[in-house]
């Protein structure tokens, strides 16, 4: 009797269990899913960049460069400013001296302004025979940036005050030499200065006085 007294409430519960369904777990009834959020990640405010220059000392800590303009730019600007020469164009001319550029003719002379003496040479002297003639071989071009100059010995010292990302070229010129008229001195110093695209002269030195 005792037996059959405890199939019974076997019975009974399994059949209590069937009516309330399955048994419910945490992990997958409790709270609705919600999407995958990643960890959280500190943000820095934006910092804004110093202006970009051609050098900056270590000890002023975040610096932002730029790259020095390839010595080809410059060679461009000397053929166009000799081609200009032989043109006898003063439009061309200003294209690459700069409105400010200095002309120097010798030690004892005082400067004056390049874009005026050559304007000047144009009215007394005819650069157009020079059409066929080489004014300048190339391969004699000496070109310095700025921070090479300081390097040269006192014989090939160049009297230039250059500042970073300038170039200096002294150039032996070929063409005029067996002329009794001189229409050159024989070697010309020129400084360059990036600008607006392209380097422009800022200063000339030549051995060379108007007759």
């Amino acid at each position: 009797m005792r037996r059959l007294e405890l199939v019974a409430l076997a019975l009974t519960a399994i059949s209590g269990c069937s009516l309330r369904g399955s048994p419910a777990f945490p992990t997958r009834t409790g709270e609705p899913e919600t999407s995958a959020r990643p960890p959280g990640v500190a943000v820095d405010r934006a910092q804004h960049l110093p202006p970009a220059d051609t050098s900056s000392p270590a000890e002023r800590g975040l610096a932002v460069l730029t790259a020095p303009h390839g010595l080809a730019e410059a060679e461009h600007s000397l053929r166009a400013f000799f081609d200009a020469v032989i043109a006898e164009s003063p439009a061309e001319l200003d294209a690459v001296l700069d409105a400010r550029a200095w002309l120097k003719s010798d030690a004892a002379s005082p400067r004056q302004r390049a874009r005026s003496f050559w304007r000047s040479r144009f009215a007394r002297l005819d650069y157009s025979e020079l059409t066929r003639q080489t004014i300048y071989h190339e391969r004699d071009v000496e070109i310095y940036r700025a921070e090479e100059l300081s390097v040269l010995g006192a014989e090939r010292r160049i009297d230039v005050q250059p500042l970073p990302g300038d170039i200096v070229m002294r150039v032996p010129i070929s063409a005029g030499r067996d002329r009794s008229e001189r229409l050159f001195g024989e070697t010309m110093v020129l400084l360059l200065r990036y600008d607006e695209g392209r380097f422009r002269i800022v200063e000339i030195q030549e051995d060379f006085r108007l007759p």
